[in-house]
């Protein structure tokens, strides 16, 4: 019985969690100075034109916009000269802050 009450607190908290996640408002970032000053994991959304696009590896690409925000993208598109609108989570690689993308708008 006791398992039973501990497995539904549990998947309540998790589920609580996912909620807070998924609907938590992003931080507005627009220069990679503001970028910087945040801590990892932190919802961001930026816009920006894409000047330079690279392949990593395999499927993944670094994307730079013209504010100067690098974007990690997985099986994205080619974006390049287009202004695109990106919410992510920030990561630190390399001493250098880079926007992990979770949905890219044109």
């Amino acid at each position: 019985m006791l398992k039973k009450i501990t497995l539904i607190i549990t998947i309540l908290g998790i589920f609580t969690l996912l909620i807070l996640l998924n609907f938590s408002k992003p931080a507005i970032i627009d220069n990679y100075s503001s970028l910087k000053k945040l801590t990892d994991n932190t919802k961001i959304q930026t816009t920006g034109k894409v000047v330079s696009e690279r392949i990593l590896y395999e499927s993944t690409k670094l994307i730079k916009l013209n504010n100067s925000i690098e974007i990690i993208c997985n099986s994205c598109p080619n974006y390049l000269n287009q202004t695109i609108n990106v919410i992510g989570t920030t990561e630190t690689y390399g001493n250098k802050t880079q926007v992990n993308a979770l949905k890219i708008k044109k």
